[in-house]
């Protein structure tokens, strides 16, 4: 679907540069979307509250929120087209979480963090692995102790955390621990599509794939 999908009209690439920033922000779209399928009506997720729907994880409300934004009609979410998934995901989670600000691999995994969590969570996540005030904005200050921070140990840390996360979630809210398997499968992914690793620290169970 994504070879077809229109450019982000945020981005157009004219430079080497812009397409190779437009790559990776296709390839962390390309993780996403297989991790969060077609079309969901499971009453049991939050993102279809009231009876509806979510789309390539694109939930209703979302989807309302980005049309209102650029004045356009209310529609239901299950009636998206590829290139508005596109450009939804790259204004409201890859832009907002700063993910083009960063490596391939870092962008990659705050992106999908993002996704999932929201983006001032994803980077209160990452700025906790950092050691830094968790304020959610993305300032010289976190600029500099990820340019200082090891790639790999940072990505291990950043995922482990998004992890202990989710644990705490199914804590606070039993009715979520059905997704935690799911949850932890996904991350157990994308540790594996950023370090290119197969054994990770994760504590996914691996047999039970």
């Amino acid at each position: 679907m994504i070879m077809h999908m229109s450019l982000p009209r945020c981005l157009s690439p004219t430079s080497r540069d812009q397409q190779d920033a437009l790559q990776v922000f296709l390839d962390a779209l390309h993780f996403t979307l297989k991790s969060e399928g077609g079309i969901s009506y499971d009453p049991r997720d939050p993102g279809n509250a009231e009876g509806n729907a979510t789309a390539f994880g694109i939930t209703q409300k979302s989807y309302d929120a980005w049309n209102k934004k650029w004045g356009r009609p209310i529609r239901s979410v299950t009636a998206i087209r590829p290139c508005e998934i596109q450009n939804l995901y790259f204004e409201d989670y890859y832009l907002a979480s700063h993910a083009h600000r960063f490596t391939k691999e870092i962008a990659i995994a705050l992106f999908d963090t993002a996704v999932h969590t929201g983006p001032r969570r994803a980077i209160q996540l990452l700025q906790e692995v950092l050691g830094i005030e968790p304020d959610g904005r993305v300032g010289p200050i976190t600029l500099k102790f990820i340019k200082d921070a090891c790639p790999h140990s940072l990505l291990n840390r950043f995922l482990r955390k998004r992890e202990e996360f989710y644990k705490a979630l199914c804590q606070r809210k039993p009715s979520l621990s059905i997704f935690l398997k799911g949850w932890l499968r996904r991350i157990h992914l994308l540790r594996n599509e950023v370090l290119g690793i197969g054994e990770s620290h994760s504590d996914y169970p691996l047999s039970d794939q």
